[in-house]
């Protein structure tokens, strides 16, 4: 029971307890990439002292890796030494506050859908209040006309109960598999 799954481009609360709370370095990762690493922008989710901690992160809407289990990385660490990495401690265990941990997290897609008929590029014309991303599941409702001007939209999946329409050079990919 050590995972969660989360839904891209929605916010979560996420709160670390020290042990004993005993004031201490605490340290937050996701490795949104499923890269192997916590190296990359975004991916260092917390960082603060004492024996408490908490974050409200926002998942993105883009650039994550879907539906496949990602780490997410707990780090506590001695506060009188430097600043630890995601991979780096200094504090010893005789000291009883070194440890890291990890948690499995799943990024499920957003599913965005039309709540008006309009332009794809539209952020009204979504129930976001956005333009789909690549990684969205994207839903066109009964009744709803939605067009695309121009250019190339993105989305991971479609489901089509209204219409779809292109304009000249407008074109839509998908994404998913």
């Amino acid at each position: 029971n050590q995972r969660t799954t989360v839904t891209s481009g929605q916010s979560y609360s996420l709160t670390v307890q020290a042990s004993y709370g005993n004031y201490q370095y605490l340290r937050a990762y996701l490795d949104y990439n499923a890269d192997g690493d916590f190296n990359d922008a975004g991916e260092n989710i917390m960082t603060t002292q004492g024996g408490f901690g908490s974050a409200t992160i926002t998942i993105p809407a883009a650039g994550v890796t879907i539906n496949t289990p990602i780490r997410l990385r707990i780090v506590a660490d001695n506060p009188n030494g430097a600043s630890p990495t995601a991979c780096s401690l200094n504090g010893t265990p005789s000291e009883g506050i070194v440890q890291i941990e990890d948690y499995t997290v799943i990024i499920t897609p957003r599913i965005v859908t039309s709540v008006a008929s309009g332009s794809w590029t539209n952020s009204g014309t979504w129930s976001c209040s956005c333009i789909p991303a690549s990684s969205d599941s994207v839903s066109i409702q009964t009744g709803h006309i939605v067009s695309i001007s121009s250019g190339l939209v993105q989305a991971r999946r479609l489901t089509l109960d209204g219409k779809l329409q292109y304009a000249a050079g407008g074109r839509l990919q998908l994404t998913g598999n």
